[in-house]
């Protein structure tokens, strides 16, 4: 009969154990779904916020016009656009050079103005600084004739 109760002794400490064991599976098992919860949660705030900045951004891309210095390259680099345009097509037209320097750079502040849909060139969105001057130096008075 000793034999039968070590046995039985052996089966009943298995099955306490594996209960023990279901148990600790069951309450990490929990666990798991709440930080995985939690993650989900934090993820969807976090989408919330970053669309939330990504307005903010463009919203200062929009409004934020160029700063004085960038107005003064920029109208560096339309001045010396309009006389090298000038130089080159003066044998083509009886005005003198100011007088054809004067009508191209006014014509490039046109067409700034009509790109950028601006009233005024110095309300160019700062955001198109670098496009702005890029436009000036491929600006060429042939392709307005």
């Amino acid at each position: 009969m000793s034999n039968h109760q070590d046995v039985f002794s052996v089966l009943e400490m298995s099955v306490k154990n594996q209960k023990e064991q279901a148990g600790t599976i069951a309450l990490m098992f929990e666990a798991i779904k709440q930080t995985v919860q939690t993650i989900q949660e934090a993820e969807a705030r976090i989408s919330i916020s970053e669309n939330r900045i990504q307005l903010i951004a463009d919203k200062i891309d929009r409004e934020v016009r160029l700063f004085p210095s960038e107005v003064g390259d920029l109208f560096q680099a339309v001045v010396r656009k309009s006389s090298s345009e000038a130089k080159l097509h003066k044998a083509q037209t009886d005005e003198g050079f100011p007088a054809l320097a004067g009508r191209i750079r006014r014509k490039i502040w046109s067409e700034l103005k009509k790109r950028y849909s601006v009233s005024k060139y110095i309300e160019i969105p700062r955001k198109d600084y670098e496009d702005a001057l890029a436009f000036v130096e491929r600006f060429s008075i042939a392709d307005y004739v």
